[in-house]
C-alpha cells in the first residue's frame, strides 16, 4: 500500500560532523543507538535514516564498525569488521581491483546517505597499518 514505509525518526544530531573517531568511539554508534555510524576506508557515514538496514535489518552488524576489509574480501561478516591494513602494500593487481571495490561502495554510501561525517582513527596513518594478509585476498571475490 502506498504511504505504508514509515520515514525514521532521524536523531539530533543526524548527519553532524564527528570528527576523528577512535575504533572504540565508532562502536558506540551501533545498531542499539539512535544515531548509527558506518566506516568504510575510515570514511565514517551516518547510515541512521536506514533502520531497516542498520538498526533491526540484515546490516545491523556494521553499525558502530568500519566494514573495509569485508567489502574488499566479499565476506561482510562481523568477523572481518574493524580489521585494519595498508592496502598500498599490496601488488598492482590487488591493489587496483581493492580500490575499485571499496570506491564503488563508497560512492553507494556517498548517493544515499550524503558526505562522510567523520574519519576513523586507523586510517589517519594509514602507512603504520601492516599489510593485508596475502592468503585472504587471494580469495577476495570478483564483484
Amino acid at each position: 500500500a502506498r504511504g505504508s514505509q514509515r520515514t525514521p525518526r532521524l536523531p539530533l544530531d543526524h548527519q553532524k560532523s564527528v570528527g576523528v573517531l577512535t575504533v572504540e568511539q565508532l562502536g558506540k554508534y551501533s545498531c542499539s543507538n539512535e544515531r548509527m555510524l558506518v566506516s568504510i576506508y575510515g570514511d565514517i557515514y551516518d547510515v541512521s535514516s536506514r533502520p531497516d538496514l542498520y538498526g533491526y535489518g540484515p546490516k545491523s552488524a556494521h553499525s558502530g564498525r568500519d566494514i573495509t576489509w569485508g567489502v574488499v574480501t566479499g565476506e561482510e561478516t562481523v568477523e572481518n569488521c574493524n580489521r585494519f591494513y595498508d592496502i598500498f602494500k599490496l601488488d598492482q593487481d590487488h591493489l587496483g581491483r581493492y580500490l575499485q571495490i571499496v570506491c564503488h561502495r563508497m560512492v553507494a554510501f556517498e548517493s544515499e546517505f550524503g558526505e562522510p561525517v567523520g574519519r576513523l582513527e586507523p586510517f589517519v596513518n594509514e602507512w603504520d597499518l601492516p599489510p593485508a594478509p596475502k592468503e585472504e585476498i587471494e580469495e577476495c571475490k570478483q564483484q
